[in-house]
């Protein structure tokens, strides 16, 4: 048996999120003549709005095109152009509102309505670099390794990811910002099953995306958070990262199940063959969860105030059950009352589509 958690996120605003090594505003562009040092970004515009960023690998870099890579440049991270007024957009052109933190594609083209105009208009997410603090899943912050965020969340017990892409997630608190480092743990995002030397040369790599820690020192009300995901080389990325508070909820039962549910869409034709196209799924999962006479009217109302909230439902913390982690809402709860000293509480949790 194992205990059921719920982190509750804590939304995360400008001001608290103070660095990233994803940028969201484009340096300027690459220029032939300018000597760049170690560490200088020059970005190069692309098709349809979408500007790479380039960070120099050491000093006196002149005259090397950042595409060219190697030894002089690498590939940091993307962007999107930054919306203008005095532009004209073609179909399927994607602007970045900075300010509101947001991507736009344009449906028209040889136009420039504002960007709330929806006849030209559609919104398509989080910019890079807050893409990971959005409450939608498919979308990711991603950059190349490392990629660092830090924020000052309050005081969070806990933080939890979905859809991590890298080798290493390395999480680092402090007291506040700059302070005393007070919790320290690394997780290997290798989930790779290994059952024999076979395995051991030939077996295909799986990723571990999703991660809930839920033993962040709470206590400091200006905690800092510092986030690193790496890999020996390549692009990184973080679907989703929410710091928040922790709640127990109860012993989860034996018997618990999970699932997802499907959005493929599967046509027959005339003669009954089946065409298959590959659409979006989302976790599902059924508990029954012990609960002490104590915390019934506690767990009735935390649960109760969930409802239209994201959160991240932790059936069991045991390694190699990851789909016992999903960020989600419930879709229903009830609590029996069959003895005098525990409660059972029914829980059905569904998944953001994914």
């Amino acid at each position: 048996m194992s205990r059921m958690k719920i982190l509750k996120p804590t939304v995360l605003t400008e001001g608290m999120l103070t660095a990233s090594t994803a940028l969201e505003v484009a340096p300027a562009v690459y220029d032939p003549a300018n000597v760049y040092a170690a560490g200088a970004v020059a970005s190069i515009s692309g098709v349809a709005g979408l500007v790479d960023v380039y960070e120099s690998l050491q000093g006196g870099n002149v005259g090397h095109a950042p595409t060219a890579l190697g030894a002089w440049w690498r590939w940091l991270c993307s962007v999107y152009q930054a919306y203008s007024t005095a532009a004209t957009y073609a179909a399927d052109d994607r602007v970045q509102d900075n300010a509101a933190h947001l991507v736009y594609q344009s449906v028209l083209g040889g136009t420039n309505l504002p960007l709330n105009d929806t006849t030209q208009w559609q919104l398509v997410g989080a910019t890079n670099k807050w893409a990971a603090f959005d409450s939608t899943i498919g979308t990711a912050t991603e950059s190349a390794t490392p990629l660092v965020m830090t924020m000052l969340a309050g005081p969070a017990s806990g933080i939890g990811f979905v859809e991590l892409n890298g080798q290493e997630l390395h999480v680092v608190c402090k007291t506040a910002a700059g302070g005393t480092v007070i919790y320290d743990r690394i997780v290997n995002l290798d989930a790779t099953p290994i059952e024999s030397v076979f395995d051991w040369f030939f077996a295909e790599r799986e990723q571990l995306g999703d991660v809930v820690l839920s033993d962040l020192p709470a206590q400091y009300i200006g905690m800092e958070i510092t986030v690193t995901v790496r890999a020996t080389s390549g692009k990184v990325g973080v679907g989703v990262c929410k710091p928040g508070k922790v709640s127990y909820v109860g012993i989860t039962q034996q018997g618990a199940s999970v699932g997802i549910l499907d959005f493929s869409k599967k046509t027959r034709n005339d003669f009954g063959g089946v065409t298959l196209e590959e659409g979006a799924f989302s976790k599902r999962a059924s508990y029954q969860v012990f609960i002490d006479h104590f915390s019934f009217n506690r767990i009735y109302r935390f649960l109760a105030s969930l409802r239209g909230t994201p959160c991240f439902y932790v059936g069991t913390e045991a390694a190699g059950y990851e789909p016992f982690i999903g960020y989600g809402f419930y879709r229903d709860f009830s609590i029996a009352v069959p003895y005098a000293d525990y409660h059972m509480c029914s829980l059905e949790t569904e998944g953001l589509d994914q």
